[in-house]
């Protein structure tokens, strides 16, 4: 910008320097000032951006913690639910196996009384039908044994013995 006098600037404007006037000084100490107010500025920075780091490596830790507790949660509740599974199905199979003994102790119960009646039936007919004339002390005799054979072989009410 020219003035018209050159490239000089006229002394007396406002708010520009002159070359060597008395408030250089001036300026430059408060420039200082200015600058040591930047540093204290910067040294606040600095002592904030630490606190951070190490609250950040804080948080850090915290997460890293907290992913593997739960990790293990998430591991410690698929294998709850596993073996929930599990053993609730090995209880419905051992139902089944019980229901099945049990029809199974049953049917052989019917069997067994089968087979005592058929064991009276043979002994009845060997001493009462298959025998020759006996005498009254004989048959006393007889029919003694054949009342023990009676109580011995007995049925049993299979569905009294293996109620379940």
């Amino acid at each position: 910008m020219a003035t018209g006098e050159g490239d000089r600037l006229p002394d007396g404007v406002p708010g520009m320097p002159v070359p060597g006037g008395p408030d250089v000084f001036a300026r430059l100490d408060r420039l200082g000032e200015s600058l040591a107010g930047v540093a204290a500025s910067l040294a606040e920075v600095a002592k904030s951006a630490q606190e951070t780091r190490a609250l950040a490596m804080r948080v850090d830790a915290y997460s890293r913690r907290t992913r593997r507790l739960t990790t293990g949660l998430i591991i410690s509740l698929v294998l709850d639910v596993t073996l929930t599974v599990v053993v609730t199905l090995l209880s419905i199979s051992a139902l089944d196996q019980g229901s099945a003994l049990h029809g199974s102790q049953v049917a052989a119960c019917a069997i067994s009384n089968q087979t005592r009646v058929e064991q009276e039936q043979l002994w009845t007919y060997i001493l009462q039908d298959a025998a020759p004339p006996k005498t009254a002390a004989q048959k006393a005799a007889d029919d003694k044994f054949l009342a023990h054979v009676r109580a011995t072989f007995a049925p049993v009410n299979c569905t009294a013995v293996y109620a379940g």
